[in-house]
């Protein structure tokens, strides 16, 4: 009896992982691509960014974004990371826009508030992965803003009266 459960748990592993193989074979493979990215709003300190994805199905059946996971890096250093598992359904042979909302603290992204008013820009990359059924599909996007300046006060003269 032992020996029929093991032939029968080492068919079924070796089906999986073949199964695994066909479907990926018969399957193709969503392509994303970065639409746009909307500087939403911005402060001194922080900036709020929208990225939106474009999300393509190639195959002739629907399929769904299972998860999403991203992160965030200004000037290099990584300032947030997160993750969705919100289920987005993809359409057959269709097209669908994903928005993904970040907020850009510009503070972490320097190590003194000295450095902070010396720069002109920043450089920030968005990165993560789309889970769709067996695949993970990659994203990355990288880019510059430019960082809005102080306001300056001058001081053209006093006069003090007596």
């Amino acid at each position: 009896m032992k020996k029929s459960a093991i032939i029968l748990l080492s068919l079924f592993v070796v089906s999986m992982t073949g199964g695994c193989k066909i479907l990926k074979s018969l399957v193709r493979s969503p392509s994303i691509q970065l639409d746009t990215v909307v500087l939403k709003g911005t402060s001194l300190f922080q900036g709020d960014l929208e990225f939106t994805f474009n999300i393509t199905n190639p195959n002739p059946i629907g399929i769904t974004v299972d998860s999403m996971t991203y992160q965030l890096s200004i000037d290099g250093k990584k300032t947030m990371e997160g993750s969705s598992t919100q289920g987005i359904a993809l359409f057959a042979m269709a097209t669908k826009s994903i928005t993904v909302p970040l907020t850009v603290n510009y503070m972490e992204s320097v190590d003194s508030l000295l450095d902070f008013f010396k720069k002109d820009s920043i450089t920030y990359e968005v990165a993560g992965t789309f889970k769709i059924g067996a695949f993970t599909v990659p994203f990355s996007h990288k880019d510059v803003i430019a960082l809005p300046k102080p306001p300056t006060v001058q001081v053209k003269g006093v006069s003090i009266e007596a």
